[in-house]
């Protein structure tokens, strides 16, 4: 019966691959989501087109052309293997996630709980035929050995069915309560995907310019290749247009530095 109560709930939980998860789980994981979401936001909007070069220092222009210059020669390389040398753009979002979570900065990997994410996105799950997270008798503590006399035997089967029957009612509410919660967790689900597809662009460019781009993680080689195995063409020459834009932007900020501090200088300015 055990064993056929397993495949019932196996099939339940292809109809439903949300089944064993509560709707706590799904409503933490939108709120991390929304959290990631606007971190990046605010990332985004502090474009090399927005920021106020001038509110620098010299030395701080200098380390970010340097940085930007890094990025953009490891844009360039990539970008000179040609279009069919991508391989970006068939992954989807949760493939993408964990193949990009080597670059995302720790404040914004912390709020993604790919976990969940994978469940809510799988459109088909592989399930084994037992009990995962509540096995019915656990062989490796339960004591089957006879006692001194049948009494005594039949006194500790006695007990160990009483608290197998608590552990299945146990599973039994819970499970009822999870497939009443379904139509809520269908929502909830729908949510998340939508604000997943919305939160992958900026992930990309988060990564783009500061990951891979910075070049803190892999050496050149790698670095290279990770653009190829992970972007779109499209995409990294986007983000090379962008940082040769805001390269242009920092040296001339740069060569006005040098000018003021030369014309300050000269004899004819005092």
């Amino acid at each position: 019966m055990v064993m056929q109560m397993n495949t019932q709930w196996t099939q339940e939980q292809a109809k439903d691959p949300l089944l064993d998860m509560d709707v706590d789980q799904l409503e933490s994981t939108m709120v991390g989501l929304e959290e990631a979401s606007k971190k990046l936001e605010s990332e985004a909007s502090v474009g090399f087109d927005s920021v106020d070069m001038s509110s620098y220092e010299v030395g701080e222009l200098e380390t970010m052309s340097s940085a930007v210059r890094e990025a953009s020669r490891k844009f360039a390389i990539a970008l000179a293997a040609g279009p069919d040398h991508f391989q970006g753009q068939g992954k989807d979002d949760v493939e993408s996630i964990k193949n990009l979570q080597p670059y995302i900065a720790p404040e914004v990997i912390k709020d993604l709980n790919v976990p969940v994410l994978e469940q809510v996105v799988a459109t088909q799950r592989r399930y084994e035929c037992i009990l995962r997270s509540s096995p019915i008798i656990d062989q490796s503590t339960a004591d089957f050995k006879l006692e001194e006399t049948s009494a005594d035997t039949m006194k500790k089967l006695a007990n160990h069915f009483a608290e197998l029957g608590k552990h299945c009612e146990k599973i039994s509410n819970d499970r009822s309560k999870s497939a009443k919660q379904k139509g809520k967790k269908e929502t909830i689900k729908t949510a998340l995907k939508k604000k997943l597809g919305s939160l992958m662009p900026m992930l990309r460019r988060h990564v783009l310019r500061a990951g891979i781009g910075k070049g803190q993680h892999l050496n050149m080689y790698t670095n290279v290749s990770a653009i190829k195995e992970l972007f779109s063409y499209e995409a990294v020459e986007e983000a090379h247009r962008q940082m040769e834009d805001g390269r242009d932007r920092i040296m001339q900020e740069l060569t006005l530095r040098k000018l003021e501090a030369k014309r300050e200088s000269s004899p004819d300015s005092s």
